[in-house]
């Protein structure tokens, strides 16, 4: 496994991970301009 910094472009795969995870719910925090910001706002994220 190799750990790296996550971009944008990883958004999907996230959602479809956090879908498929018990007791975790998706709000509007992890739509993908949500998280774009953060991401921008958060450089070493």
């Amino acid at each position: 496994m190799k750990i790296r910094l996550m971009t944008i472009d990883d958004h999907d795969s996230l959602v479809d991970l956090l879908k498929t995870t018990p007791g975790v719910a998706l709000r509007e925090a992890d739509s993908k301009d949500a998280v774009k910001n953060y991401l921008d706002r958060n450089t070493n994220t």
